[in-house]
């Protein structure tokens, strides 16, 4: 299973399409554990690249801060589960606690009222 985690300073980033990294989290199916992260730069931000770009990397799930519609829309799109809501910790910490059943979140979709210019990077 490939979890991924969108990263700012190898912690989670509070925005999806904000993000110029991402975790890929690689774990073990049979036994859930962190086997390996690898931090990734992400592609330039263009609509849909994001979720393209991880099924692409055979991402089975994505977990985030924020997250538009429309990526959300698209990486269910492509069979990639998403949880959003999760405010912070490093990506094994919320691997950890994913598989633990401890991973705090919320439903948090951007509502694009915190941009400074319309939302239409999502």
């Amino acid at each position: 299973m490939i979890i991924a985690i969108p990263t700012k300073e190898q912690r989670i980033c509070e925005h999806f399409g904000q993000s110029k990294q991402f975790a890929l989290v690689t774990t073990e199916q049979s036994q859930p554990s962190v086997m390996a992260v690898e931090y990734v730069d992400a592609p330039d931000h263009r609509d849909g690249e994001f979720p393209h770009w991880l099924k692409d990397k055979q991402t089975d799930l994505v977990i985030a801060g924020k997250i538009g519609k429309k990526a959300r829309d698209l990486l269910m799109k492509y069979q990639i589960k998403v949880i959003t809501g999760v405010k912070e910790g490093s990506p094994e910490s919320i691997a950890r606690a994913f598989f633990s059943s401890s991973l705090v979140t919320q439903d948090d979709f951007c509502d694009c009222k915190n941009h400074k210019q319309p939302c239409n990077h999502h």
